[in-house]
């Protein structure tokens, strides 16, 4: 991890908002200490490895859709909340059955903005949306800025439940 700023860092060579990455982990810092519970325990109940929340406290990184979901549910919380994107922890309801890259596809038409400036305004390769029409997941860190961009939940994003 390389400090570029007092908002962002660089993780595996991936420029990252620090405040959402801070957020994110003092959440999980703080619910662990306000329960008295640990790394271990933790993970169980959300259904997660051990070894990733605490890479994840050891700020190494962010968890995968999936996994932030978890965590959103167990904590029940928004997934906004969790990474900072809003100061309720009131779960939206605005999340559908639609798949991310429909969704996706559905703001950038509504928007009239292309894949390129998206991936452009968020930092990200174009080559990454790519891959997601090929089926693989977006990383969360993608989804947060498309989420910035867009102006929309992570939780309509995603398609979190509750």
């Amino acid at each position: 991890m390389r400090i570029l700023s007092r908002s962002r860092i660089i993780i595996s060579g991936r420029y990252l908002d620090m405040d959402h990455f801070i957020i994110f982990n003092e959440n999980i810092e703080d619910f662990i200490i306000k329960e008295n519970t640990t790394v271990y325990q933790f993970s169980k109940a959300v259904g997660v490895s051990g070894q990733s929340v605490a890479n994840w406290l050891q700020h190494n990184g962010y968890p995968d859709t999936e996994s932030a979901n978890k965590i959103a549910n167990y904590l029940r919380v928004s997934l906004d909340f969790l990474f900072g994107l809003s100061d309720s922890p009131k779960p939206n309801n605005d999340a559908n059955d639609l798949p991310f890259l429909e969704k996706f596809d559905l703001l950038r038409k509504k928007n009239r903005v292309s894949c390129y400036a998206v991936a452009k305004e968020c930092s990200f390769g174009e080559s990454a949306i790519s891959k997601w029409r090929k089926g693989k997941q977006p990383k969360l860190e993608n989804v947060i800025q498309i989420a910035k961009y867009f102006g929309c939940s992570l939780d309509y994003l995603i398609g979190k439940k509750y």
